[in-house]
């Protein structure tokens, strides 16, 4: 059980992320300042420095949260479907309009110095990978059970699954550092049905 200094040191730090998030939104890292954080939190700037050591570091802790938000997402649609294929789909498709979404909530970010943060975007992307590529296992190994996808084995789930997954970071990266081409253009339905078909009957 949680004692009652680290229930409040963990209110404290919810009610942060969620001052910077809106203070994120609306202004962009780079205009937003430790002391905005602060009036906005209600806290004085050096609680904030207990808990965070720069503004690098909330905006971290932030861009986390929201990561979370997507990866729980992406579980959520495809808790209910008895369907691997149709699961992989929910996968895809959740994941990008998850992230299309976060990204027109940063949209200010975007307009900004955003390569300036890209260390910060990676290091969240290297970290959900293990997540992402943990649900792609399960649903594959479904499908190899299930018999859908029977053209794979299960040793090679693993790197089928990876393989996805640096796929679908490339694309993320190209939504979020600006490609405005492929956000309006990607026909993802159309692509993940081809990528399944391949699951199912490529040799």
């Amino acid at each position: 059980m949680k004692t009652t200094d680290a229930v409040r040191e963990e209110q404290t730090r919810i009610e942060i992320i969620d001052a910077a998030q809106k203070l994120f939104q609306k202004y962009g890292i780079d205009k937003t300042t430790m002391d905005d954080i602060a009036r906005e939190v209600g806290k004085g700037k050096s609680t904030l420095y207990y808990y965070y050591e720069s503004k690098e570091d909330v905006f971290y802790a932030v861009v986390s949260k929201e990561k979370d938000e997507v990866v729980e997402s992406v579980k959520k649609s495809i808790k209910d479907i008895k369907n691997a294929s149709d699961k992989l789909k929910a996968f895809f498709i959740t994941h990008f309009k998850e992230l299309r979404h976060k990204m027109n909530l940063y949209s200010v970010i975007l307009h900004g110095n955003v390569k300036k943060h890209m260390d910060l975007f990676y290091k969240i992307q290297k970290e959900s990978l293990n997540s992402d590529v943990e649900i792609l296992k399960k649903i594959l190994f479904q499908g190899i059970k299930d018999g859908e996808f029977k053209n794979i084995k299960e040793n090679d789930c693993e790197s089928i699954s990876m393989s996805i997954m640096m796929m679908v970071q490339g694309l993320d990266s190209n939504i979020v550092f600006g490609s405005e081409m492929l956000k309006e253009t990607l026909k993802m339905e159309g692509a993940v049905d081809i990528f399944i078909k391949g699951l199912k009957y490529g040799k």
